[in-house]
């Protein structure tokens, strides 16, 4: 599959924490998903408008159905930042992450599935310099909700 989006994303304490840097960021993104056998095998390309500058992503995950309305979803990616995507002078273009994820999708209707997760991430030559403000790699969580039509 193809998809096509929009993402803005909200920064309750700035981009840096403690109310430094930005509040938000938005992006345009093409993603594709390819089925392996049990696995997904995902790439990404992200065009962030707040900075000028682009990033790509592959993964692999699986999804392992608990329920009919619940299931676990394990995942993996690597990210690259091209063109000085938050990199902020520390590379041009390098590897900046790998993330691992756990999420939790539940289906709410035919349309709608509210998703809680749990991710680790882990910074890469393109991010470590700058990451090490507050450590190189974070663990943090959330919801998503996704609504299709």
């Amino acid at each position: 599959s193809v998809s096509v989006g929009y993402t803005w994303f909200y920064f309750f304490n700035g981009f840096f924490g403690d109310g430094i840097g930005q509040d938000y960021a938005h992006e345009a993104f093409l993603s594709t998903t390819i089925p392996l056998g049990p696995l997904n095998l995902s790439a990404m390309y992200a065009y962030d408008f707040y900075i000028s500058a682009s990033y790509a992503q592959v993964g692999l995950d699986t999804e392992i159905k608990v329920t009919d309305w619940l299931s676990i979803v394990p995942a993996a990616v690597v990210g690259y930042g091209i063109d000085g995507y938050y990199t902020f002078g520390t590379a041009g273009s390098a590897w900046n992450h790998v993330g691992l994820n756990v999420s939790f999708p539940i289906t709410l209707s035919k349309t709608a599935t509210l998703t809680p997760y749990v991710a680790a991430n882990f910074s890469l030559d393109g991010r470590e310099d700058l990451n090490t403000i507050e450590g190189a790699d974070e663990v943090f969580g959330g919801v998503s909700l996704t609504v299709s039509f």
